[in-house]
């Protein structure tokens, strides 16, 4: 049973990827670090199903051209996001460590850059816990989370960029602690197009149903004026901002 629900995650996740490559071609469309352009044609990347098969576990894929090629199959890669040229790859791994696959937990998770194929792949960040990597428009920076205790809500949450070339970071917020029943959770940073302001989302997680208010935010690309856009988007902690000019989408 828990065999079937992975592979038809699988064919589900193919299917919304089909569809957004059918819908966006390689006009002027919103932009997407998920999405490149290459000989003519788009390109997208997003988290998979484990090419081995191993269940709650991810690797890093690109459909393109009708088909699907896997960048990683080490089954603890997520979150890719292309540079703006779409030479380059950004994603977040537990390479060199393991995962609980009943809590759902990674020992570590790193940013690493690799290019478009998967090859000359090389480690951004030092961790302890960095996700949801989005790539700058100008491909000078990655805006990222990082979780310095590893639960992502508990507490300690931080947005940070980092300097491709120089290695150089640099922390934009952090959310405060809060009571054990509350959860925090910031994630989904994405760049505006014009790479001035980044959007993020903001959940309460308040039951065990990982249910609560979950907000869309926007501040400036140093981390300054940081305002609330959307009161509520819904009850998950999953909602992704996008851009669209200058207006914005919640998915």
């Amino acid at each position: 049973m828990v065999e079937n629900s992975h592979k038809l995650k699988a064919r589900l996740t193919l299917g919304l990827v089909v569809a957004a490559l059918v819908m966006a071609g390689c006009g002027p469309v919103s932009r997407s670090s998920r999405l490149a352009c290459r000989d003519g044609g788009p390109i997208f990347a997003y988290t998979a199903p484990a090419k081995k098969g191993r269940i709650r576990q991810s690797d890093v894929a690109v459909f393109g051209d009708g088909r699907q090629r896997f960048l990683t199959t080490d089954g603890l890669s997520v979150h890719p996001s292309f540079s703006p040229d779409g030479s380059r790859i950004v994603f977040s791994s537990g390479l060199g460590g393991d995962i609980d696959v009943e809590a759902i937990g990674y020992d570590h998770l790193r940013l690493f850059v690799a290019n478009s194929t998967g090859g000359q792949r090389e480690r951004l960040t030092s961790g302890p816990f960095d996700a949801d990597p989005d790539w700058s428009p100008d491909g000078s920076r990655v805006v990222f989370v990082r979780d310095r205790e590893g639960s992502f809500g508990a507490g300690g949450t931080e947005i940070w960029t980092i300097e491709v070339d120089t290695r150089e970071e640099r922390l934009l917020m952090r959310l405060p602690h809060e009571p054990a029943d509350v959860q925090n959770v910031v994630h989904s940073p994405v760049w505006s197009p014009d790479g001035r302001r980044i959007a993020f989302s903001l959940g309460r997680i308040k039951d065990p149903d990982n249910r609560g208010p979950n907000e869309v935010w926007v501040m400036e690309n140093d981390g300054s004026n940081r305002r609330r856009v959307v009161t509520d988007v819904g009850v998950t902690s999953s909602t992704r901002p996008a851009w669209h000019g200058r207006r914005m989408a919640a998915t």
